[in-house]
């Protein structure tokens, strides 16, 4: 599986979407060479992190298929309260002034 999934790997990150800012913003920078040497280092440490990150996934997934235990029903549902109440919160202005939009 591992030998079917590199060609599209690599498919998509050599694709134009991850060529277009090198050429457009880096090699038409004051300093292109240490600025592209920079951009490839930081993007190919990122592929690496994540491939890293979405080959170990399946592994911590394991053992999802097993009964949930009795307390993460009652986490589930304060998560969901504070949520609510958050959310509440955020709607309803606490003073009696209508909210402010943003500027922009």
């Amino acid at each position: 599986m591992f030998g079917e999934l590199v060609p599209l790997a690599l498919v998509v990150a050599a694709s134009p979407v991850s060529i277009i800012p090198a050429v457009v913003l880096i090699l038409q920078s004051d300093r292109p060479r240490p600025t592209g040497l920079t951009f490839l280092v930081g993007w190919t440490a990122g592929l690496i992190a994540t491939t890293a990150v979405f080959v170990q996934v399946p592994r911590l997934l394991d053992g999802l298929d097993q009964p949930a235990p009795r307390w993460s029903a009652w986490v589930r549902i304060a998560a969901g309260a504070v949520l609510i109440a958050f959310a509440m919160r955020r709607w309803r202005p606490v003073t009696g002034q209508p909210p402010r939009l943003p500027r922009g």
